[in-house]
């Protein structure tokens, strides 16, 4: 079994970003799958490792199934998460179909340690095909790994700025970016975040890493993989547009953020005017 304490270094958090299927229907395949890449990640001393959006249960759009599907946040699902955190000494953030008590449910991203910690980060903003099927969470959290704060952007998450800045001015260290998104190429996938994500990372002074889903999944829809890590300056740390399964590895170090948030010049949010917030807009007569 890996030694839990391998990772815990306070200057440097090493990520395992899991680019993989998840077959809609068919989550004892997907938590084979799961352990599999932990087991991977563990052997390359990983302290964290990411799963993409609902890597536990797949990503459906269609609302019976998805009900049908949807465990609760101490269900079976979620206990798998924390025993692969607990078997393989890393800390383990996987997504499932998370029932609601009335109503549609939640897609939700789990975050265990081997510590026994854990945290579940639901989607707080949902796509036009998103909103008839799943309730939108209401809760912005932070989660603290090796000494590093982590928040969670959950796909569609990440195309609104104003979270990533509540995350870093709540203390986030780096925001993690779990992705469901179909069409096109991995190369493409990469590319298409590249237009969005290094400028969270910039303008917050944080780490920003990302991994989608890839190949069938078993519900008409087909994802291309992608990965990528972004630094506090905003530029690209590892990127993997090949498509396939597997694992790209990035690291978290503190010596970065300080480089950054020390720098009068480049760590723009002590600037940020709050004031401006509650002025209106002049908007020009005709």
């Amino acid at each position: 079994m890996p030694d839990p304490n391998h990772a815990a270094d306070p200057v440097r958090l090493r990520l395992a970003l899991a680019v993989c299927r998840a077959a809609v229907g068919d989550t004892a395949e997907n938590i084979r799958r799961m352990r599999d890449f932990c087991a991977l990640a563990a052997k390359d001393h990983a302290g964290l490792i990411l799963f993409p959006e609902l890597s536990l249960t797949g990503y459906q759009l269609d609302p019976e199934t998805a009900n049908a599907m949807a465990e609760g946040s101490s269900g079976p699902l979620a206990e798998e998460v924390k025993a692969a955190a607990r078997d393989f000494g890393l800390f383990v953030f996987a997504g499932f179909v998370e029932k609601k008590n009335e109503g549609r449910p939640f897609i939700a991203h789990a975050a265990a340690g081997p510590d026994g910690s854990f945290a579940l980060f639901r989607k707080l903003h949902l796509s036009p095909a998103e909103a008839p099927v799943y309730c939108p969470g209401d809760e912005i959290g932070l989660t603290s790994v090796n000494g590093f704060s982590l928040g969670l952007a959950i796909c569609y998450d990440t195309h609104f700025p104003e979270l990533f800045t509540r995350l870093a001015l709540a203390g986030a260290d780096a925001v993690l970016c779990p992705f469901a998104s179909p069409r096109g190429t991995g190369q493409q996938k990469v590319e298409s975040l590249l237009r969005h994500l290094p400028a969270r990372a910039f303008d917050n002074g944080v780490f920003v890493a990302a991994t989608n889903q890839t190949g069938e999944n078993e519900s008409g829809l087909c994802f291309p993989g992608g990965a990528l890590a972004i630094s506090p300056l905003g530029r690209v740390a590892a990127a993997d547009g090949s498509g396939r399964e597997g694992l790209l590895f990035a690291d978290l170090c503190r010596d970065e953020l300080s480089q950054v948030r020390g720098h009068r010049m480049r760590y723009f949010l002590p600037g940020r005017r709050k004031d401006l917030w509650d002025l209106p807009v002049r908007v020009p007569s005709s």
